[in-house]
């Protein structure tokens, strides 16, 4: 051959496996190493961790096996912000560290994906101010440190509160629903609030608050927004790789 060869959309059948580096390779020879790659992933962070890979580069991994793994629609984060500040459709005058991004009452990250019955959110955050720090963007729904350092959720009606934030120290939360319409609040891996309750779709996540002016000081460390309710074991995981100090 000296020339193209054009198969005009015709299959080439039967191929060997390739031996040389300029060998054509065949589909089950592709499939096989993408399989040995796989495993070979999954094993990774134990790989690193046993070999004293220093923890940024195990962290760094691991949010790569979130983003990977689970794709989650929004993610605004203080750690590794070329990889997880995503899904952003528009924000005002936060400013993003490696450490901590703070949020002034009037400043917002708002999500470009609208979420339906079905998400999950997790996040990590330090009130410094009573108020909101998550909220739709239509306003009928959001989750905040309020009053006594009441934790606060509002599903269409009526607002529920729940005193088990107690200090000021950093919150995970995680806040899930699923398309039968129950409702979850976790603060890390307590559950603090469960109820079922018939609601619209949450529309688009925004961090802070845009409408009411109730937005809350605080720093924030993750939100995440995934478009599904996670299995438990999925959020403890994820909460896992977060939680870092």
């Amino acid at each position: 051959m000296h020339g193209d060869l054009n198969m005009q959309g015709h299959k080439i059948k039967n191929v060997a496996n390739p031996v040389d580096k300029k060998d054509v390779s065949n589909k089950e020879y592709i499939d096989k190493i993408k399989n040995e790659i796989d495993l070979h992933l999954l094993d990774l962070p134990n790989y690193l961790t046993k070999n004293d890979i220093d923890k940024q580069t195990i962290r760094s991994f691991k949010y790569y096996m979130i983003h990977n793994q689970f794709k989650p629609k929004f993610w605004f984060s203080s750690f590794l912000p070329e990889v997880t500040n995503e899904g952003v459709k528009e924000k005002t005058n936060v400013i993003v560290s490696n450490s901590a991004i703070k949020f002034t009452s009037n400043d917002y990250v708002i999500s470009e994906y609208e979420f339906g019955l079905e998400y999950t959110f997790v996040g990590i955050v330090k009130r410094i101010t009573p108020g909101r720090t998550l909220s739709s963007q239509r306003g009928n729904k959001f989750l905040g440190f309020w009053k006594n350092f009441m934790n606060v959720v509002w599903h269409d009606s009526p607002i529920h509160m729940s005193g088990t934030s107690s200090t000021d120290d950093k919150q995970i939360f995680v806040y899930e629903s699923s398309k039968e319409g129950k409702k979850k609040l976790y603060n890390g891996d307590t559950l603090i609030f469960e109820k079922d309750i018939v609601t619209n779709s949450w529309s688009n996540l925004v961090i802070g608050d845009t409408i009411f002016k109730e937005g809350a000081d605080f720093m924030l460390y993750e939100c995440i927004g995934f478009n599904s309710s996670l299995q438990e074991d999925d959020i403890k995981y994820i909460i896992s790789i977060i939680n870092i100090t």
